[in-house]
């Protein structure tokens, strides 16, 4: 593909939109630091934050993606957007839609490269949802509970006369999502994981079971579905029938025994399908969608950002378990791509380039001037993998 091609192909005002609607809803959430900030200074029992903290969190939010540094080559019309300023919180979506692509990038290679000897299965454990006040307690309980199904897996904790030796664990990544209803404004975390176990289970065939968890669910929006309320939509396997039932009496503090598996009817919805290559799910950042631009004076808005800011604080929200605990789902290696690579040769064999330095609002003015592109664009029209997330 030649640089006419890829200026052809490349979608950069639809991309800018994405991220000034981003910015927009930054300043909301910037002033919701700046008031929790307020908080602590009037209140001794949160005297452990640090008002000075949060307020420069608030101002890094303010300024995220704000300024650009740009390689300019003027004779081809091309802008080459080196970095911007990042505040890399964990509310912004600018931030955390970047490190959400970095991530897949790194480690889907090495995910597929482990498809090969073994089956990776995408499971999906849940809750009930809870009000804002009791989230902080429900993860806690949650991760608490989610180290001990590894343990099950892996043979470190064991139920007698129900072995999980035949499923051949080597590792999980667990993630961590919290969406909210907007119908009663619960909130509902779960968790996103993968887990690698051996080939030819066939853990997401012959799926007889109806349970309440089989109908769809009412707060599910027609428009993106298409189905009618209330019609069975999911059967289930009796793996995930075993894993539903282990998951809420772990969860509700019962004591886990063969006969209370086989007395409890129901149990929290778990879903296990084969991944077949698909990760997205467990890369993508935990409050995605939860703060909608100018909500902020909204009542609920600040409340549900100090449910939110104290229930995720200190916490690692994606973390990885047997073969993959080593890896540090965290830390992103910013390594070009040899696609990047390619196009940064044949743009420097007519000109160098020099620095630029542009705000937002300036690129937004000159979208019809000159070609923007950046190392993700352009990796993402030569063939990768990686579909933009919404």
């Amino acid at each position: 593909m030649n640089l006419s091609d890829i200026k052809e192909k490349l979608n950069i005002n639809s991309q800018f939109e994405k991220v000034t609607r981003r910015t927009k809803k930054n300043v909301m959430i910037a002033e919701f630091y700046k008031q929790l900030s307020e908080d602590i200074s009037e209140n001794r029992i949160l005297a452990l934050l640090n008002p000075d903290t949060l307020d420069n969190i608030a101002d890094r939010m303010r300024k995220c993606c704000r300024y650009w540094d740009i390689d300019h080559f003027p004779l081809q019309g091309v802008k080459d957007m080196l970095r911007t300023n990042a505040c890399k919180n964990r509310f912004c979506d600018n931030c955390q839609n970047v490190i959400s692509i970095q991530r897949e990038r790194k480690f889907a290679p090495f995910l597929e490269d482990l498809a090969k000897s073994y089956d990776i299965y995408h499971i999906v454990f849940t809750v009930p949802n809870v009000c804002g006040e009791e989230l902080q307690a429900c993860v806690d309980r949650m991760y608490k509970q989610f180290a001990y199904i590894t343990r099950l897996f892996s043979g470190d904790a064991k139920i007698k006369n129900i072995s999980f030796y035949k499923y051949g664990y080597r590792g999980a990544v667990r993630a961590l999502e919290i969406t909210k209803n907007r119908i009663d404004g619960t909130f509902h975390p779960h968790f996103h994981c993968l887990f690698i176990l051996r080939k030819g289970l066939k853990l997401d065939k012959h799926k007889k079971h109806v349970n309440k968890y089989s109908f769809n669910n009412p707060d599910i929006k027609k428009s993106h579905h298409k189905k009618v309320y209330g019609e069975v939509d999911r059967y289930f396997s009796d793996f995930e029938i075993l894993l539903q039932k282990i998951w809420r009496l772990r969860y509700d503090g019962v004591k886990l025994t063969e006969k209370n598996i086989n007395c409890i009817r129901d149990g929290y919805s778990v879903i296990c399908d084969n991944a077949s290559g698909k990760y997205k799910e467990i890369f993508k950042y935990a409050t995605k969608g939860i703060f909608k631009e100018g909500e902020g004076n909204a009542l609920g808005g600040y409340r549900d950002f100090l449910f939110l800011y104290f229930a995720l604080s200190g916490r690692r929200l994606i973390q990885g378990y047997g073969i993959l605990f080593a890896f540090d789902f965290e830390e992103l290696s910013q390594n070009a791509d040899e696609a990047y690579k390619k196009v940064r040769a044949t743009l420097e064999e007519l000109e160098k380039p020099f620095r630029a330095f542009e705000f937002l609002d300036e690129i937004k003015d000159n979208l019809h001037k000159y070609t923007y592109i950046s190392r993700s664009s352009v990796a993402e029209i030569m063939g990768d993998d990686y579909e933009s997330t919404k």
